[in-house]
């Protein structure tokens, strides 16, 4: 585990913000980390990890692996996006499918 760490520092340009430094070295998933890479070079800003959305009651109605509440644009893993959706459109959010590939990214992109 050291070593991977250790290995994504250094990976991580000097170039990136303090918060999208921090995002990638400490609070992404390893896996995401060069599609997020490509996020920070397009310089949008970073998300926010596991995020959850509250209803007026401040009741968690759904969460996110990740989101912009400024852009108003929230990441779902494909199985629990059909349950979910309704909920985040209903507070007029744009809710992208988080798959395996690199879809998410280029919709992300798309915005910029």
């Amino acid at each position: 585990m050291v070593c991977t760490e250790a290995s994504r520092l250094k990976e991580t340009p000097p170039s990136f913000s303090p918060a999208w430094r921090t995002a990638l070295d400490e609070e992404a998933d390893p896996d995401l980390v060069p599609h997020l890479t490509r996020l920070a070079e397009a310089d949008l800003p970073p998300p926010v990890f596991g995020f959850e959305l509250c209803d007026a009651r401040n009741v968690v109605v759904a969460e996110a692996e990740m989101a912009w509440p400024d852009q108003r644009v929230a990441l779902v893993f494909s199985d629990v996006l059909a349950q979910t959706a309704p909920r985040w459109k209903e507070a007029r959010w744009r809710v992208i499918e988080l798959g395996r590939g690199t879809a998410w990214v280029d919709a992300l992109l798309e915005d910029a």
